[in-house]
């Protein structure tokens, strides 16, 4: 009776395990089945070089060209990006600048939002744009956040003139990221 018993066991695990290997894939399995990381290098490498020449207040891309260029135009923020509670912290942070006398809308947490939101309904090779951009975004939202919590949001030379008497970060030797 107990070899009996032992018998129908090893047949039921292996039936499951047989049907639990042959099950079919979920639309993420089958959408991500033919991701492969290492398209986005020459993505972001591009995206780099077009955005760098911007020179607006709210960029650093010249700043992230370099370091990403160490990092062999690797995308940094990906796996931040798939993290759900990632994104809620984000969005606390976000939430969180008014407090700090910033505003929430200049560092454009939307726009990382909207291109995570395109990449969930597009497939491969579309999705990799999507992707490499809000990975570029991301590290530049995290870049100025944390260049204007620590350094301020303007200069208080220009807004105070001559009131303005503590020592001001205006160094040759000084790199945001060095």
């Amino acid at each position: 009776m107990k070899t009996g018993f032992k018998k129908l066991a090893l047949f039921t695990l292996i039936v499951l395990l047989t049907m639990g290997s042959c099950k079919k894939k979920t639309k993420i399995e089958e959408k991500m089945a033919d991701f492969k990381i290492e398209e986005m290098s020459p993505l972001l490498e591009n995206y780099l070089k077009q955005f760098r020449t911007d020179s607006s207040f709210t960029h650093y891309f010249d700043t992230l060209y370099t370091v990403y260029k160490n990092n062999e135009f690797a995308p940094m923020g990906l796996d931040w990006l798939q993290d759900s509670m990632t994104m809620v912290s984000l969005i606390t942070l976000n939430d969180s600048l008014v407090y700090e006398g910033l505003k929430p809308g200049h560092y454009h947490l939307d726009t990382v939002i909207k291109y995570l939101n395109l990449s969930k309904k597009q497939k491969v090779p579309q999705i990799y744009k999507s992707l490499a951009l809000a990975d570029l975004y991301l590290s530049n939202y995290l870049v100025a956040v944390w260049h204007d919590k620590v350094l301020g949001r303007s200069n208080p030379k220009v807004v105070l003139g001559m009131k303005y008497t503590l020592p001001f970060p205006n160094h040759s030797d000084f790199q945001l990221l060095g």
